[in-house]
């Protein structure tokens, strides 16, 4: 009886030492992917996004188009991403045959008057235990398009819910 306790105890240390790991890499992956977006690397950008978010934008060149074009034109207003910060990752959950963890990020954006810091949410999916992760910004999604994105979600994992801005003006 007490060896049979002793190694379920072993297999829940070793099993959230794993998930803690897989965590751990998934914050290092959105940070890699957060980093390839400040520096204009959309072929790095599409690499770390959901094959889901890719479909929906049409394939991974015009997704690249896309983002490239949308920083464009922001830029052309005076305003760029100066920084993201991945805060953290949650512990994955298993669902289906995916890992997917909800990751923390902080972005910091430059106006033509002050800046704007705005936390957000990255759904994480690993499809091979936690190896490699992908990412979909939930920031402009509201429930309707969650649930059409990612239907598998539905009951498991809430849509979080947004935070508003914080706004600083220059002196």
């Amino acid at each position: 009886m007490k060896a049979t306790i002793q190694f379920g105890c072993c297999v829940i240390l070793a099993a959230s030492a794993l998930a803690g790991e897989q965590a751990d890499t998934a914050k290092k992956q959105a940070q890699q992917s957060a980093d390839a977006q400040i520096k204009k690397d959309y072929a790095t950008v599409v690499s770390f996004t959901h094959p889901v978010v890719i479909k929906a934008a049409g394939g991974k060149e015009a997704l690249i188009k896309a983002l490239e074009a949308a920083m464009k034109q922001v830029a052309e207003q005076g305003v760029s991403i100066e920084k993201t910060i991945i805060r953290g990752a949650e512990e994955p959950k298993k669902v289906g045959t995916a890992l997917v963890s909800l990751v923390t990020q902080e972005v910091t954006v430059r106006m033509p008057d002050g800046k704007m810091v705005q936390e957000s949410i990255l759904l994480g999916y690993s499809y091979d235990g936690g190896k490699k992760w992908v990412f979909a910004d939930t920031a402009d999604m509201d429930e309707a398009l969650y649930h059409r994105l990612f239907p598998e979600l539905k009951g498991v994992i809430k849509l979080p819910a947004k935070k508003e801005p914080v706004t600083t003006k220059d002196k």
